[in-house]
């Protein structure tokens, strides 16, 4: 062999030996390990931020044209949750501002039956309330929210309450009116207990809502589902 070929062979050996070839199974190890990451990442991520996402839409939902915020006031179990939102105050294409409502029941699980083809509300309006509602448990929460519907519309001049039975009336100097001696050009809502709870237009007076209920649980979530009725009569939006 030349000296020629000696120094070819050493050059070739010298490279073969500074080529490192990679097995194919350590790529694929690799190319694994790299997609497992990837996958611990995302699960990760998902861990936190699905929570989030599902703890925010419980917060804010829309319902009616409206926007609702969940507010909780208290702490364990005196935590109080307030559906909140707010609707214009409209009258005659002028915008009067707004007005915020606060409920204590979830206005899309509201299933207390209606049977209203339409609501008409006069510039006079008066909530009278049965003797047996008035009795009930924290009967000042519908009596307050009957009220506190009417500065939605600043048509409305002149609000009065009332009892449905004219010796409760006069034994406890309350205003007397009910459906079938309301005064002309009054709008009427009257609170009362029943068979069952249902809202509806009394047949005696066209101008008188009569809301129902049969358990004094009810009554709150009654008022409650008059008042979302009237919102989607009038189709309240606000962007």
């Amino acid at each position: 062999m030349t000296t020629k070929d000696t120094k070819k062979n050493i050059k070739n050996n010298d490279e073969e030996s500074t080529t490192i070839k990679v097995p194919k199974y350590t790529k694929e190890s690799e190319s694994k390990q790299l997609a497992w990451f990837f996958i611990i990442i995302i699960l990760v991520f998902s861990a936190f931020l699905i929570p989030y996402f599902y703890t925010q839409s419980q917060k804010n939902f829309d319902y009616l044209g409206l926007k609702w915020d969940v507010i909780k006031e208290g702490k364990g179990t005196e935590t109080i949750t307030f559906y909140h939102t707010y609707v214009p105050k409209i009258y005659k294409g002028e915008n009067y501002g707004t007005h915020n409502l606060y409920f204590r029941n979830d206005p899309r699980k509201n299933n207390i039956e209606t049977n209203i083809t339409e609501l008409l509300f006069s510039k006079n309006y008066i909530a009278t309330m049965s003797p047996e509602v008035l009795k009930c448990p924290n009967s000042n929460l519908p009596a307050y929210a009957l009220g506190d519907l009417t500065l939605m519309m600043p048509f409305i001049a002149n609000v009065s309450g009332a009892t449905t039975d004219k010796e409760h009336a006069e034994q406890n100097n309350i205003d007397f009116a009910n459906c079938t001696n309301a005064p002309a050009a009054t709008t009427i809502v009257q609170f009362q207990k029943g068979n069952e709870s249902i809202i509806f237009i009394s047949p005696d007076n066209s101008d008188c809502y009569i809301i129902q209920i049969s358990d004094c649980q009810e009554n709150q979530e009654a008022v409650e589902r008059f008042i979302l009725e009237i919102l989607d009569n009038f189709d309240y939006q606000v962007e």
